[in-house]
């Protein structure tokens, strides 16, 4: 009888397909036990924390510095306050801003020739319990008043920071977040950076800030300065465009300077 060729062997496939599977099935294990391991983290986090009032008052600092470890944080002036009010709050889509009630955070505040020193810590939070509802927003209001003549600190490791308002001198520094300062002035200096995240400043008109100095590690720095106010403007980047605009720097002005590692430097009118 005439021979016939044999149909070729499927094992090599069935082999790839016994490896594909052994892999996915050791990816939902790892993310699993990934997911399993944050949660029991994050429920001890959550139970080293108490309940604190979403609401607090400071009194009436000449210096003050804040910081906040985890969430958004908003630096406002206010004339409808006559202390210095932070209030703790759920910035989640759909969540009412109001602060009423209660907070799970800790508030830890101390007294010195240096000022008075706010430094607020919220459980973190990973959506697989009852800690995933925690506040994550901080919005702290300063007279309008007190802030005129203030040195502020804020300082913020994970979220978005923004500032508005006059004070006599302003230092801000997000480690993980943009920086957004969409209307401020100071009589003394002003310090703004961020290890990761854009930076954008713009300064109120009137404003004569004795020193302006913003910095980047990675992301780009837009610096707007009022009407015809002249500035010795030293603006540079390592990996990135920088602009000037015409005009804008002058020898022996109050200094400015715009620096980003990685990223552009704009600074204009």
């Amino acid at each position: 009888m005439p021979s016939h060729p044999l149909p070729p062997s499927n094992g090599g496939d069935r082999s790839w397909r016994a490896v594909l599977l052994l892999i996915a099935a050791a990816m939902v294990v790892l993310t699993l036990g990934g997911l399993v391991t944050g949660s029991i983290l994050a429920a001890r986090s959550w139970g080293s924390y108490t309940d604190i009032p979403a609401t607090q008052s400071f009194g009436r600092p000449d210096r003050l510095a804040v910081t906040s470890d985890l969430g958004d944080v908003t630096v406002r002036t206010s004339t409808d306050v006559d202390e210095v009010t932070l209030r703790l709050y759920d910035s989640s889509p759909g969540a009412s801003t109001t602060a009423d009630g209660t907070a799970r955070a800790r508030v830890t505040t101390a007294h010195g020739a240096d000022g008075t020193t706010i430094d607020v810590s919220q459980p973190g939070s990973i959506g697989l319990g009852p800690w995933d509802d925690a506040t994550d927003s901080l919005e702290l209001t300063v007279p309008a008043d007190l802030a005129a003549t203030m040195d502020l600190t804020v300082g913020a490791d994970v979220g978005d920071l923004a500032v508005t308002g006059s004070y006599g001198a302003l230092a801000v520094h997000d480690s993980t977040g943009d920086v957004q300062l969409p209307g401020v002035a100071t009589t003394g200096s002003l310090q703004v950076s961020s290890d990761i995240g854009d930076v954008r400043v713009l300064l109120d008109e009137g404003a004569a800030p004795q020193r302006i100095e913003v910095t980047a590690d990675t992301g780009d720095v837009h610096v707007s300065v009022p009407g015809d106010t002249p500035y010795l403007v030293d603006a540079s980047a390592d990996l990135g465009e920088v602009r000037v605009d015409p005009g804008l720097s002058l020898p022996g002005a109050a200094p400015l300077t715009a620096r980003s590692d990685i990223g552009d430097v704009t600074v204009t009118r």
